[in-house]
């Protein structure tokens, strides 16, 4: 009688791990096309990134940016001649 209950509790289970190799398979057979794409998109951003560094209104932003940061880095570091010259000059405060 035992035997015969785990039989019958065996086949159920061996139905739903046959139906998940059987979709283990098929992802199986799917990764490489999603790899494909993966690098087709890969390929996209990179000229895009390119694409976008190269326009000019970015080399501007980007010029202006390190002045930016190099005027505040002088500021901070440099005590005596920035401020100085700020605080000497006719310019209103």
């Amino acid at each position: 009688m035992t035997i015969a209950l785990g039989a019958a509790a065996l086949g159920p289970v061996l139905i739903v791990v046959g139906k998940v190799i059987s979709a283990v398979g098929t992802i199986m057979t799917i990764v490489p096309k999603i790899s494909g794409a993966i690098t087709a998109v890969k390929t996209a951003f990179a000229a895009l990134n390119v694409t976008v560094l190269a326009n000019p209104i970015v080399l501007i932003i980007a010029a202006i940016t390190a002045l930016v940061a190099a005027f505040i880095y002088l500021w901070n570091t440099n005590e005596g001649s920035l401020k100085g010259v700020w605080i000497s000059s006719p310019l209103p405060r």
